[in-house]
């Protein structure tokens, strides 16, 4: 009997699953979804028809389209057999794909259904009934993870539809991820590619000229930087995105997502960056009148975006700035006919201030044949819109400090007061002399801009402030002054556009004096608003389109130069080296490894001053470096560098931002009511009725005065605790002057923004699963920890278990799968001996490891102590002794403590110098001093005993005392308030253990890092740094060196990058002591050879061979530096060599890509290799370590100016006969002469009775001071 063939509906069915199946796409985030245009193309009406039998025809008009996902999601899920059964109970019980996605569970055998709502208030849960009665489980499921493969979104710029709440389950469309990635305070942006199909109403794309693969930029808001912190910036972001109006120099809108506990921002990706990185990709821009005209009309264009935003008449909707439901409310933004908390929508009418406007928030888009592109203006994450103007608002401004270097001055002179919409006049001011300053003399003299000192406390580089009044400054007004005067583009007879546009900004934008309803109108001249800005603009273009020759004047620019503002201002560097109380050093360190994250700009010109020669012949040296200012010191007064040019939120002192992670909390929560370790105190019953009754929610604030204060803490716990801490913060002048604290990110605080100070910690600790009735304070530790607390140990172990299973990055050796690879050290310690005091030194060559994680080792970073301590050390005599066992109790107390930490975190191997290295006469110190790379880098985690002098002290001991109030049991949580001693500033990086010249390479090698100090114990990691309270806090240079894999500028970074890595480094390395001068070259060994390899080259003494020449243009930093003696068994460090010296050093500020090496007056040491090979050269490695050079004559000029300066290493040495230079670069061009050139040079003399040479300092001339007789004799400096 023939085969029955298949029913025609089973074939159309099996080919719609396989076309469906087939054409699926996979996200960046590995779940599967159908394309829209695959969706549509598959599940049409005839295809849905075909698929029927004849008995459910009936259900195609219910199906199309009413119910096309519920069938394609059944197609997929089900079995034929159970295919159309299953359509028609879905179908008769009126389910449609309204109603997707849909939730199942089972209890006690019944499935309760219902339409899942993804965090949006305007939906409500749609129950149903037994839907799915019948049904079995895995058909359920089925059904329940098909249906998602058919709701990714589709973005549609253009509808009403910005704001996507979607699923965790829902698949985002972006099938592609650029390389590009940038991080900042509130989220992190990446490239992403969305998938065509997903995309409505992008016709403006092509219209701009751009690719038509859609780019766009992802920002994902950061979490865990306090309760819903991440949502509310999302929020306010996204509602501003929304409601500002359509611009063509706005960035366009293209969504808002919301997904779980994840929010998201999808903009256009501006294919060429920001306003900043086009100054830095131009240094030097070409100047002529078709690019005057396309800067010119950018910024008129930008001007009319202003004005839109600032103006009544561009607004379809309004927010409310000062709705607030508690004390951390933010703004909210109501729509119309949407209520937000509870609060009815605004009418429209309101106007809008941008408030950080600066070169990284203005984005560029390429435009094929245009040079400069289009401008358009971003990042509206301080915007701020008011219903009324601001001159008839009386409430003060809840605007966050934008970013210090673009504040207006009324930020400083008006404190709270309502913020105007004129700030951002200012803001775009010094956009606009920085422009006009790159565009007429390069990106190299807008640092030198920045650069500028500023004075603490007293402004910006843009102003200055006395009391409450405020004027431009000095700098930014010699500088207008000087190019207006100087410059043949704008003192010109006829005038110029460039000259017009300074003017502009000289007299109606940078104008401190702003209008409104309460000032005298005698004021002269006042700062324009945003449409007496765009007017100015559209004159000066439509002259400009009228007059060729006023676009451009053509004049010779072959003599420009800003050397008198360089000069007319040095007074402020000379201020700076004799009151560094009173200025702020340009670059910190801090501010130095901000350029190396961000290649924001160049390290600061802080070197020789260019003091004359017949000047300074009565001082020891002929020019002396200036006086250096402490940076930390600079920076203890909340003051930031404005050349960071970075935004702050409530940083604390020192640059230093608090975050909060309560999902870490609560992990350690759980695992410490596990051991029965969760024990926190009752509340107190000392309290007055103030503070008994203090409501966090309610208020969110405490006024009071000190006086008051004093009074009630003879009787109160809080009051006493909040007394001590405002009077050791000197905030309060008078004991009868009221103040006020308020409730900011957990944390009670006392002003705003730099003023701001975290006076004392408001925290909690759950009794119940949730703790939702206090959202407004973070997880903490509700009691003071001892050393050898069970919690402590819970609490270590915690964030090694954290770090092992989410940052991959961080672990040793991440990729190296076989033991075989991993390095380990010579020896180590077994601490897991039979007995608890039975140690054993062993060998890492004879130990049989099974696993990775027997192979895992702690190594201890501390200090020996002067020899007051006790020693115990490994010699090549007691070494057998000590490989057949040690006794815990007869090591030094530092050594203890380190046995007892490896043994509660389950490690068995530890590391410690003094006992792994076999010390003194026959030793392997040499040899394995090498290896520092190899010990810290592979170990699991380093323990850094940072309040320990010595070996004698341990770091386990008592610590300092810290006061806790804990004042209620509300809503299932304890809350109390403490002391703030969250500080690792002070606490490690500012402490002992870090003076040492051995810890910087230690800190920068290893990945992870316990530091045990007087008041906690800290952790750091590749994401970040914890402390025993919970908190996780951030710094940049903490960071730098915090890096697991560092350093990863040096493998991503450009030339300059890694350049400023290596001076950053080498300097700070140069301020550390050694207990034995002659371990300089070795204490960095690891290191070095880390950055060599990085850099793809070779090197050794602290020079790298590709950037020779820079690498000995070093100089002393401080009166002299000492030669350091090295014995004849470790071998001589060169003296071209900033090693074979003791004290501080910096490099000579030699501008980038202006300067040609020269190459046949200095050659390398080394014998030249393949750039890949790594190679390290070292005192150990005996190989020649000369310097061949060209000596030439010189004859200082003795002129008054900067173009020439010499110092001298040993800060004695007078010019004399036996004296010569080494040219080493000169200046690529010099608008006088060739011979007025700046040449770089090494000054050398020849060593007594020898045919060596040695190096006595560096300098500059111009080349007519030096004496060229032909190619020169070859000598060699040792």
């Amino acid at each position: 009997m023939p085969a029955r063939s298949k029913p025609t509906w089973k074939k159309h069915l099996a080919k719609l699953k396989v076309d469906l199946a087939s054409e699926s796409k996979e996200t960046r985030e590995g779940k599967d979804f159908i394309p829209q245009a695959t969706f549509h193309k598959h599940v049409t009406k005839e295809i849905v028809e075909q698929c029927l039998t004849d008995s459910t025809k009936g259900l195609l008009r219910s199906i199309y389209p009413r119910a096309r996902i519920i069938f394609a999601t059944l197609a997929l899920s089900s079995k034929s057999s159970q295919f159309h059964t299953s359509l028609q109970e879905l179908i008769e019980l009126n389910i449609t794909d309204a109603d997707l996605p849909i939730e199942v569970k089972k209890e006690n055998g019944v499935y309760y259904a219902w339409t899942i709502v993804a965090g949006d208030p305007n939906k409500i849960a749609k129950p149903f009934g037994s839907v799915f009665h019948g049904w079995s489980w895995d058909k359920v499921k089925n059904f329940s993870d098909q249906q998602w493969m058919f709701l990714a979104p589709v973005f549609s710029p253009g509808s009403n539809k910005f704001v996507h709440y979607l699923h965790c389950r829902q698949p985002l469309p972006f099938t592609e991820v650029g390389n590009e990635y940038s991080s900042g305070h509130f989220g992190d942006v990446r490239k992403a590619f969305l998938d065509p199909e997903h995309q409505e109403g992008f016709e403006w794309w092509s219209e701009m000229g751009m690719d038509s693969r859609l780019w766009i930029a992802v920002k994902e808001y950061k979490n865990g930087e306090g309760v819903d912190v991440a949502k509310r910036a999302w929020e306010g972001e996204a509602k501003v995105c929304e409601q500002m109006p359509t611009d063509e120099y706005l960035v366009p809108r293209i969504a808002a997502v919301a997904q779980a506990d994840r929010y998201y921002l999808l903009l256009p990706w501006a294919d060429g960056g920001d306003l900043l990185s086009f100054w830095r990709e131009q240094p030097t821009p070409t100047f002529n009148g078709s690019n005057t005209m396309e800067m010119l009309k950018q910024f008129r264009g930008l001007a009319t975006a202003t004005r839109n935003m600032h103006s009544a008449s561009g607004m379809s909707m309004a927010l409310k700035s000062v709705t607030t439901t508690g004390a951390l409310s933010t703004p909210t933004i109501n729509e119309p006919g949407v209520s937000i908390n509870g609060e009815p929508s605004q009418a429209a009418g309101s106007h809008w201030r941008h408030g950080d406007m600066k070169p990284e928030n203005i984005l560029r888009f390429k435009i094929k044949g245009r040079w400069l592109g289009n401008l358009k203006m971003a990042d509206f994450g301080l915007a701020k819109s008011h219903s009324q103007n601001t001159d008839h608002r009386g409430f003060p401004t809840e605007a966050t400090h934008g970013t210090l270097q673009y504040e207006a001055p009324e930020v400083s002179t008006s404190g709270l007061a309502p913020r105007s919409r004129l700030y951002d006049i200012w803001s775009l001011g010094c956009v606009l002399l920085e422009t006009v300053i790159w565009f007429l003399y390069g990106f190299e003299q807008l640092e030198l801009f920045w650069d500028t000192p500023i004075m603490k406390g007293k402004g910006t580089l843009y102003y200055t402030t006395t009391g409450s009044t405020a004027e431009v400054s000095e700098v930014a007004s010699s500088w207008m002054r000087h190019i207006l005067e100087h410059d043949p583009e704008c003192n010109a007879p006829g005038g110029s556009a460039l000259r017009d546009l300074l003017l502009l900004v000289q007299e109606k934008l940078l104008v401190v004096a702003i209008a409104n309803g309460h000032e005298n109108t005698a004021v002269p001249q006042r700062r324009t608003d945003a449409t007496g800005l765009r007017d100015a603009l559209r004159a000066i273009v439509s002259k400009a389109e009228a007059d060729p020759g006023y676009l451009c004047t053509g004049r010779s620019r072959a003599n420009t130069t800003i050397t008198t503002i360089t000069t007319g201002l040095a007074h402020l560097r000379q201020s700076a080296g004799s009151s560094s109380a009173g200025l702020l050093a340009p670059p910190s360190l801090d501010t130095a490894n901000k350029r190396l994250k961000l290649d924001v700009s160049r390290k600061d010109a802080i070197g020789m001053q260019g003091v004359s020669l017949q000047a300074a012949r009565h001082q020891q040296s002929v020019c002396e470096p200036p006086p250096r200012s402490d940076s930390r010191d600079a920076m203890t007064n909340g003051e930031v560098s404005f050349t960071s040019r970075v935004s702050t939120k409530y940083l604390n002192q020192n640059g230093w931002s608090i975050h909060t992670d309560d999902q870490f909390a609560r992990e350690v929560h759980d695992v410490l009511k596990v051991n029965g370790v969760d024990e926190p105190p009752a509340p107190s019953t000392r309290l007055c009725e103030r503070c008994k009754d203090f409501d966090f929610p309610g208020s969110g604030r405490i006024e009071d005065t000190l006086d008051a204060l004093e009074i009630r803490s003879s009787r109160c716990e809080l009051c006493e605790l909040m007394l001590k801490a405002m009077t050791s913060s000197s905030c309060v002048d008078s004991k009868q002057l009221p103040f006020v604290l308020r409730l900011v990110d957990s944390g009670l605080v006392l002003g705003e923004g730099k003023a701001c100070h975290r006076i004392l910690e408001a925290c909690k600790w759950p009794l119940m699963e949730t703790c939702d009735a206090t959202p407004y304070l973070r997880l903490g530790l509700p009691r003071r920890l001892r050393s050898d607390d069970p919690a402590h140990w819970v609490i270590l172990g915690q964030w090694l278990k954290e770090c092992d299973l989410h940052h991959p990055q961080c672990l040793p050796v991440p990729g190296h799968s076989s033991l075989a690879l991993v390095q380990r050290p010579t020896r180590v310690i077994d601490v897991r001996a039979e007995t608890e005091h039975h140690l054993q030194l062993v060998e890492t060559g004879n130990l049989l490891l099974q696993s990775t994680h027997e192979s895992r080792y702690v190594a201890l970073s501390y200090a020996w102590g002067d020899e007051s301590h006790k020693r115990f050390l490994a010699t090549p005599a007691n070494y057998e002794k000590l490989k057949s066992g040690m006794v815990n109790t007869d090591l030094p107390k530092t050594f203890q403590d380190a046995i007892k930490v490896t043994r509660e975190l389950g490690i068995r191997y530890l590391w410690i110098d003094g006992l792994c290295i076999l010390q003194g006469p026959g030793g392997d110190f040499e040899t394995e001093a090498e290896r520092m790379e190899v010990v810290f880098s592979n170990a699991y985690c380093v323990l850094a005993a940072s309040r320990a002098t010595g070996s004698s002290d341990g770091f386990l001991g008592e610590r300092h005392d810290y006061r806790m109030v804990p004042i209620s049991r509300l809503g299932g949580a304890h809350v109390y308030l403490c002391e703030p001693i969250d500080d690792f500033q002070h606490d490690v990086l500012d402490g002992h253990l870090n003076k040492r010249g051995w810890v910087l390479q230690e800190r920068a090698l290893a990945r992870r890092t316990i530091f045990f100090t007087g008041t906690q114990t800290y952790w750091q990691c590749g994401s970040g740094v914890r402390c025993e309270t919970m908190t996780r806090i951030e710094n940049k240079e903490a960071a730098f060196l915090g890096d697991p894999n560092f350093p990863k500028v040096a493998e991503d970074g450009s030339k300059g990058a890694q350049i400023h890595l290596y001076e950053l480094l080498y300097r700070t390395y140069s301020t550390l002591a050694f207990m034995k001068a002659v371990d300089r070259p070795v204490g960095i060994a690891g290191l070095e050879s880390r950055l060599i390899r990085a850099f793809g080259t070779s090197g050794g003494f602290g020079v790298f061979e590709k950037y020779l020449h820079r690498g000995i243009m070093w100089q002393r930093a401080s009166s002299e530096i000492q030669k350091i003696s090295f014995p004849q068994a470790v071998g001589e460090v060169p003296s071209w060599s900033w090693m074979a010296y003791q004290g501080p050093i910096e490099y000579v500020a030699i501008p980038f890509k202006s300067v040609e090496w020269e190459y046949n007056d200095v050659r390398s040491p080394w014998t030249p290799q393949p750039e890949s090979t790594g190679a390290r050269h070292s005192t150990r490695t005996r190989s020649s370590a000369h310097l061949t050079v060209v000596p030439r004559m010189f004859k200082p000029s003795g002129s008054t100016s900067s173009e020439e300066c010499l110092v001298f290493d040993h800060g004695s040495v007078e010019p004399g006969p036996g004296i010569r230079c080494v040219i080493v670069g000169r200046q690529r061009h010099h608008p006088d002469s060739s011979a007025a050139r700046r040449h770089y040079i090494l000054l050398i003399r020849q060593r007594p009775r020898s045919e060596l040479y040695e190096r006595v300092g560096v300098g500059w001339l111009p080349g007519s001071s030096i004496t060229f007789d032909g190619s020169g004799q070859l000598v060699q400096v040792s």
